[in-house]
């Protein structure tokens, strides 16, 4: 197929593809010859940031146009001709879209206080706990808290008759609120408390 897409791809911190070394930046212009293969060989991306993530080596992501030949799979394609049409390091955004996952499973698990506040506030456990030890362990009770949520609650989608349905709704509405955080990013916004 060949045409035009908007789209979204994840870059490391350093801004460079890591299979080319290509330093990005808005305005760098992609192309790839020869064979185009999905996750092998070609330009990729994703159409929803969220669906990106996923792919994600690093924090820094860039928002492209897509042109010349393409090939779509259900959650990414490639294309021969990537533009960057905007670029910016997201690790703000990210570390509140993963807390903000965390707190929506909150509710299958009984967290301690300190990880919820932390949830919610996002700030250094430090400034509200003693020191180090109290935000090394509220970090890793948070992460092992989400992933036992996050199990837990697959567990129980996988049981439900109409498991599929009930994922992609939870995707999709994860992939909106990426979205409405991605233009708050956008518009300067760094830090966000949830309620």
């Amino acid at each position: 197929m060949s045409g035009t897409k908007h789209g979204w791809h994840f870059l490391p911190t350093n801004r460079r593809v890591p299979r080319t070394d290509t330093p990005i930046k808005v305005g760098t212009v992609e192309r790839h010859e020869g064979d185009m293969v999905l996750c092998q060989s070609g330009l990729h991306f994703s159409e929803r940031p969220l669906d990106s993530l996923q792919y994600a080596p690093g924090p820094v992501l860039h928002e492209v146009n897509l042109s010349g030949r393409i090939i779509m799979d259900t959650d990414k394609g490639i294309a021969s001709v990537r533009e960057t049409i905007w670029i910016d390091d997201v690790s703000p955004m990210l570390r509140a879209f993963a807390r903000r996952c965390a707190l929506s499973v909150a509710d299958k698990w009984v967290a301690p206080p300190i990880v919820l506040k932390y949830l919610r506030d996002g700030l250094e456990i430090d400034r509200f706990a003693a020191r180090d030890a109290a935000r090394d362990a509220a970090r890793d009770a948070a992460r092992a808290a989400a992933w036992a949520a996050a199990w837990a609650a697959a567990r129980a989608a996988a049981r439900a008759a109409a498991r599929d349905a009930a994922w992609a709704a939870a995707w999709d509405a994860q992939s909106t609120q990426l979205d409405a955080m991605l233009a708050e990013f956008r518009a300067g916004k760094r830090e966000w408390i949830f309620s």
